[in-house]
């Protein structure tokens, strides 16, 4: 068809990852701009924080279990109808046993869940752009596996940023320009017709 976009479905995927991590970026950096106490107490409150944690961890066991769902099992695929109920078993045994700063633990969990299916989805993308969406997922990995390590990194991590209404607005900026940067990539890629 005469004028239609041809892209692959790498290059979509790269696309969607950049203005995916564009708009997060862009969301974070605009609640750090609009209200900077309210978002200043947010992030400070995070690493302690119930719910989030909670609901990132049933987000990581339920992701996981899917991962291993779709697995090839071999000889263990007998354990394979078993998988769901060990799933909330672990779920259950984390929020029991390991709530100690478990919103930064389960945050670095998915980031290390998300950057496989997105590294999977564009490494064979026909633009360049997709070298930019592998290190900011090998970034992912390597926070994700720190935070996961180390859960209070979180906090040494985000207290300068938060120091004052002042900072918060300043990363704030920096997180809108970066997301906007991204976000337009993304959209350049999705758009790009060859």
């Amino acid at each position: 068809m005469a004028g239609a976009c041809m892209m692959d479905g790498a290059s979509f995927r790269t696309g969607l990852a950049l203005a995916g991590s564009g708009a997060f970026l862009l969301a974070h950096g605009a609640a750090a701009l609009a209200a900077p106490a309210r978002y200043r107490r947010a992030v400070l409150a995070f690493p302690r924080a119930k719910i989030p944690a909670l609901a990132l961890a049933a987000v990581d066991a339920a992701w996981c279990c899917a991962i291993v769902m779709g697995a090839e099992l071999g000889r263990f695929a007998v354990l394979r109808p078993w998988v769901p109920l060990a799933g909330i078993a672990v779920f259950a045994a984390v929020a029991l046993f390991l709530d100690e700063l478990l919103a930064p633990r389960a945050w670095g969990g998915l980031l290390l869940l998300v950057a496989q299916p997105v590294l999977m989805g564009v490494r064979w993308a026909a633009t360049p752009w997709h070298l930019l969406v592998a290190g900011l997922m090998y970034a992912c990995v390597l926070w994700g596996g720190a935070l996961m390590l180390h859960p209070w990194l979180f906090r040494a991590a985000a207290a300068p940023q938060v120091a004052s209404d002042g900072r918060a607005r300043a990363f704030g900026a920096l997180r809108v320009a970066a997301g906007a940067v991204l976000a337009g990539i993304g959209a350049w890629v999705l758009c790009r017709c060859g």
